[in-house]
């Protein structure tokens, strides 16, 4: 064999063990990709799988279900329990992250009870208990929002009875009886003087609180708003649509050839990134998908169960699964650069 035949064997194994080499790297980042960064396995959260908020700073969530438990996202560590003698179906952080609501229907009643309680001390501040008596035994959900500046907390039940509550001394300061019932999500605007409302039904509604106006009307499920409070994601009509939170105009709507059935959907804290979850029974070999709702770019499909999304993360770095009883952690900061400035022509389209 001569010394160029024998040397250019050798650059082709040495290449060889380098494309080889990379196309390993390559599998195993991608399969990294599609792992949870952490898992927490929470015995006590039931059916409840609602009942679960992350700390307004991202470094806590807390569990409800047969039992309130706050968890540290770096460890999966539990960092304390709180004693409890009731089943909570929804909880909510406020705003500086010291006080949680929690929502408990009363067992064998239409009765139902929020508590406040004070993370740091695990005490309750105090209850607020009323009836819905129209209402079948089962049925009594409440709906929770927070004000930006956590003065005051809003709840909303299935006979359409909006009540603010002032979180100093828990006293009812105003309720409205709306046109609507089985109200399902409250998100307040910036001003803290109107409050997007939805209702099972498929309703959607920005109310001011002061007048009882309604300024708009939409229909489809609203979903979660962008941290500034100026972005409102909605899922229905057969599409994912973005809208000005303020106005109800339209920026930009997301077809449904994307995810043919839809389970769930969660807007990013920037608004500029979306989950979709698929239907349970929805044929698809990718039934998780991250948008780019500037562009309507799938950025990332994953092969994950479907069902239990729950959001992400408040700084936008994380989005959570619960399957059965496990939170599941997922990575997504690399998207963010991926994300594009939206423009001009990627508006209302």
């Amino acid at each position: 064999m001569s010394r160029l035949v024998h040397e250019s064997l050798l650059s082709f194994a040495h290449l060889s063990i380098f494309l080889l080499g990379s196309l390993t790297y390559t599998a195993i980042y991608a399969a990294a990709q599609y792992q949870p960064t952490l898992t927490i396995e929470v015995p006590a959260l039931g059916n409840y799988v609602g009942a679960i908020a992350f700390s307004p700073d991202g470094n806590a969530i807390l569990t409800g279900g047969n039992e309130l438990a706050l968890w540290d996202v770096r460890t999966g560590n539990c960092l304390r329990k709180y004693p409890d003698d009731g089943v909570s179906r929804s909880i909510l952080f406020s705003p500086d992250g010291r006080t949680v609501a929690a929502a408990y229907p009363v067992q064998y009643s239409a009765d139902v009870c929020v508590k406040l309680w004070d993370v740091t001390r695990g005490e309750v501040i105090f209850r607020l208990c009323y009836s819905m008596s129209e209402i079948p035994y089962g049925n009594n959900w409440l709906a929770m929002a927070f004000s930006p500046d956590g003065n005051t907390l809003l709840t909303g039940d299935n006979e359409g009875v909006l009540i603010a509550w002032a979180t100093e001394t828990g006293k009812e300061i105003r309720r409205l009886e709306l046109p609507t019932i089985c109200l399902s999500k409250l998100d307040f605007l910036p001003s803290g003087s109107h409050v997007i409302v939805s209702d099972q039904s498929g309703g959607i509604s920005l109310y001011d609180l002061e007048t009882a106006e309604i300024r708009y009307t939409l229909r489809g499920m609203f979903t979660s708003v962008s941290r500034d409070r100026t972005r409102s994601l909605f899922n229905g009509d057969g599409s994912i649509r973005l809208h000005d939170a303020a106005t109800g105009d339209l920026i930009r709507s997301i077809p449904s050839e994307i995810v043919p059935i839809k389970q769930s959907v969660a807007l990013s804290p920037d608004g500029n990134l979306a989950i979709v979850d698929a239907a349970s029974g929805a044929e698809e070999k990718y039934p998780l998908k991250v948008l780019d709702m500037n562009t309507g770019e799938v950025l990332r499909t994953y092969p994950i169960g479907s069902g239990g999304l729950r959001g992400f993360s408040p700084d936008g770095r994380y989005f959570l699964k619960v399957i059965d009883n496990r939170l599941l952690l997922y990575d997504i900061s690399d998207l963010q650069a991926a994300v594009k400035e939206p423009s001009v022509e990627n508006q209302e389209k």
